[in-house]
């Protein structure tokens, strides 16, 4: 595949895991520069008996706290600083992107799920180019997804520290890990402050 200069790389990343690294390091092998969009949940919904992504339980950290976790794992993995940012990436208000997205921009994603095809078709109805990365494998050792790793933070049970990289389950567990209690609610301010 031919390098591009910029591309964007995008997920709700509640929290920031080893399958995100790699989907983030494939992109960095593909392209200059990558804007890490953090998905926005708008309405998180308070009923905990649906435990889909609206859900609050689904996104305990703010948009601040997520982007410290992504800047923290991308620096710990050798990751130049003036490689990438870190912008709002409002896909469920898709009409909204281009306030964040470049002009030109490539958006990597994977596809693991219905809401994932969902995404991309958004994405290309939007007008931006859509490239396919690799999934990493869920295997338990390693990757696991983003609802197993609350569940286990939230338990206290600490094997979930192998599914993250060490920078992020250091920031967890010395800054954030109450905000993985039920009943806690992130901030949403990146999108409406001006």
């Amino acid at each position: 595949m031919e390098r591009v200069k910029i591309a964007s790389i995008h997920g709700r990343f509640q929290p920031f895991h080893n399958g995100h690294l790699d989907y983030a390091l494939q992109a960095f092998e593909r392209a200059d520069f990558i804007s890490v969009g953090l998905a926005q949940i708008f309405k998180p919904r308070f009923n905990e008996d649906e435990k889909g992504r609206n859900s609050v339980s689904a996104n305990p950290l703010s948009f601040e706290q997520r982007s410290n976790l992504v800047k923290a794992a991308l620096l710990e993995a050798g990751i130049d600083r003036t490689r990438f940012d870190i912008i709002p990436f409002p896909i469920e208000q898709p009409s909204r992107l281009r306030e964040f997205v470049r002009p030109g921009m490539v958006c990597f994603t994977t596809q693991l799920n219905p809401w994932n095809a969902e995404k991309i078709r958004l994405l290309e109805r939007e007008g931006f180019e859509v490239i396919r990365l690799r999934v990493s494998e869920i295997d338990g050792k390693r990757v696991a997804t983003g609802t197993t790793i609350r569940e286990l933070i939230r338990s206290g049970d600490q094997s979930w520290q192998r599914f993250v990289p060490p920078a992020v389950f250091e920031l967890i567990g010395s800054e954030y890990l109450e905000h993985f209690k039920l009943g806690t609610v992130p901030t949403l301010s990146a999108l409406s402050s001006p």
